[in-house]
């Protein structure tokens, strides 16, 4: 049993989830939600949506959340650390085979996450894919489009994200050395 406070931020659409039951029990958890499907807002600002929960930016990938719920509960000040968001350089099409892959260099063993010898070459040591090329360049399109978005929404709640990362590819937030 969890015996400090928590609070634990789930996504709306897993309010009925049999694990919310049993952790609501306790008393130290208290859980957030946010709303991540499309509801229609009207004629209401985007912002003001946000800002109400009514709906949330585009959920890509954790970064894209995390900021956005900065934001969302005021924070003043939101510092991004290690979020290089650079993965586009990994990637590569075999010239023989025209096949997508990626060299994963994450911080993980390729061999204990990729055990889908479909997906994991060991022979080659990269990671196959199954997208086209035009799929996976809109999808990072897409997070760094939202990322363009949470700095207009920052501005707009007087707020301030700093890109504090020794290497990135997100260019909207201002930089800053924490050291």
């Amino acid at each position: 049993e969890i015996c400090w406070p928590l609070n634990l931020i789930v996504p709306y659409a897993s309010k009925d989830a049999p694990l919310l039951d049993t952790l609501k029990k306790n008393s130290n958890i208290h859980i957030d939600y946010f709303f991540t499907n499309e509801q229609d807002i009207g004629d209401l600002p985007i912002y003001e949506a946000w800002d109400k929960n009514y709906i949330c930016p585009p959920y890509q990938n954790v970064m894209n959340v995390a900021i956005y719920l900065s934001l969302y509960w005021g924070y003043p000040e939101t510092n991004l650390v290690g979020v290089d968001m650079s993965s586009l350089e990994d990637i590569r099409v075999d010239q023989e085979t025209t096949e997508l892959f990626s060299i994963d260099r994450h911080f993980y063993n390729n061999k204990e996450i990729y055990t889908d010898k479909k997906l994991f070459d060991d022979k080659r040591g990269r990671i196959r894919s199954d997208w086209k090329f035009h799929e996976y360049s809109y999808a990072f399109g897409r997070m760094f489009e939202c990322f363009y978005n949470l700095k207009k929404y920052a501005d707009y709640k007087g707020l301030k994200v700093y890109n504090a990362s020794e290497y990135s590819w997100i260019n909207v937030f201002e930089r800053k050395k924490l050291i």
